[in-house]
């Protein structure tokens, strides 16, 4: 009897070794599984978050762009301004005009970004860096944005001063390549190069300079730090460790 008991005893652990054996085989199956998948998953989302900031990078270029030459048109006119000689033709002063109230606006493409913020699933990134530079993101364009605002607020002023002092019509009428319409000549005896000898339009012409100097500062952080997210994408595509 006590050998048929050792005999049963040795049988049964046996089998529960084999079963914990089996059991550890198949977590360790489910264990590598999940990981292949969360690293798929990884992948693709690099794939859909750099799509979204190689097209954000390109729109913020464009916009920094714009910006410097509308800050230079400001910066050209305030050579002409009080006892400074003034340009000699019209034209090229209501061509100024125009372009010193344009005021690029970044809209960036965060659809998939957003997604995995509100979801929770930024953690699918692997990479501690390149998850802290994402939810930086959000905030430096909330920014930006302001930047925008306060700058869109000033100009209004800015384009209401000229409706008051100035012709619109005639600073119009050179800017037709933008537009389909071809506008005639004011039907006044008016000559937008007067509003230089104001020292009003000098100081505010000076702090549109500054409102789209702070605007493109900000800006460049963005391109700064959309230029790391691009540079912490690449590194982590194709990685499988």
């Amino acid at each position: 009897m006590e050998n048929k008991t050792s005999k049963y005893l040795k049988y049964a652990i046996g089998e529960i070794f084999l079963v914990v054996i089996g059991i550890i085989i198949a977590l360790q199956i489910n264990n590598w599984n999940e990981q292949r998948k969360l690293k798929f998953d990884e992948q693709e989302a690099l794939v859909n978050i750099k799509e979204d900031f190689t097209y954000n990078k390109k729109l913020l270029l464009d916009v920094i762009n714009e910006s410097e030459e509308t800050m230079q048109s400001s910066l050209v006119m305030l050579n002409y301004t009080g006892k400074k000689p003034k340009p000699e033709r019209e034209q090229y002063f209501d061509s100024l005009v125009n372009k010193v109230i344009t005021s690029p606006y970044y809209y960036p493409r965060n659809g998939f970004l957003d997604d995995l913020i509100n979801s929770g699933n930024l953690s699918i990134f692997r990479s501690v860096d390149l998850r802290n530079r994402l939810s930086s993101w959000k905030p430096l364009i909330d920014r930006v944005q302001a930047r925008y605002v306060g700058l869109r607020d000033y100009q209004d002023g800015l384009i209401n001063y000229i409706i008051e002092h100035g012709s619109w019509l005639n600073a119009d009428a050179m800017m037709t390549f933008e537009r389909d319409i071809e506008f005639p000549e004011s039907g006044f005896d008016v000559d937008n190069r007067t509003m230089l000898l104001d020292l009003k339009f000098e100081n505010m012409i000076e702090n549109n300079a500054i409102y789209l100097d702070n605007y493109r500062g900000e800006l460049i952080n963005a391109q700064k730090l959309l230029d790391s997210i691009l540079a912490l994408i690449d590194g982590q595509m194709g990685t499988t460790q």
